[in-house]
């Protein structure tokens, strides 16, 4: 991966630093306006962001279902605290329905319903 974020391709660094133009549907002004009133101001922030970003580990290996970042008992209690809300526009529906048990329950149900041998002596 190149080291300077303005030099990948696929990435929107430079759009969101006003050096090239955007496509009308990635909404710049949006996450912009979340990091400071001011353009100029947010585009310093979000710079700075990116810059100390770089070389930390993703945040993408802590994502739990694709809505929330945290460990399970943040989520629990972040989802508790939705319950009631109202509908949450921002996070498809599917990604929102209770968390799938993990799969080696279900084996072990499995085993112990059908009679499985698991091959332990």
């Amino acid at each position: 991966m190149r080291a300077d974020p303005g030099e990948r391709p696929w990435s929107s660094y430079r759009t969101m630093l006003g050096q090239v133009p955007y496509p009308r549907w990635l909404a710049v002004g949006g996450l912009l306006s979340l990091l400071a009133k001011r353009r100029s101001m947010a585009v310093q922030c979000y710079a700075r962001f990116v810059t100390e970003g770089q070389g930390l580990p993703s945040i993408w290996m802590q994502l739990n279902r694709q809505e929330l970042l945290g460990e399970d008992a943040f989520v629990r209690r972040t989802r508790a605290a939705l319950q009631g809300a109202g509908e949450v526009v921002n996070i498809p529906r599917v990604q929102r329905r209770p968390p799938v048990p993990p799969l080696t329950g279900f084996v072990g149900r499995v085993v112990r319903v059908r009679a499985v041998p698991t091959g332990e002596s």
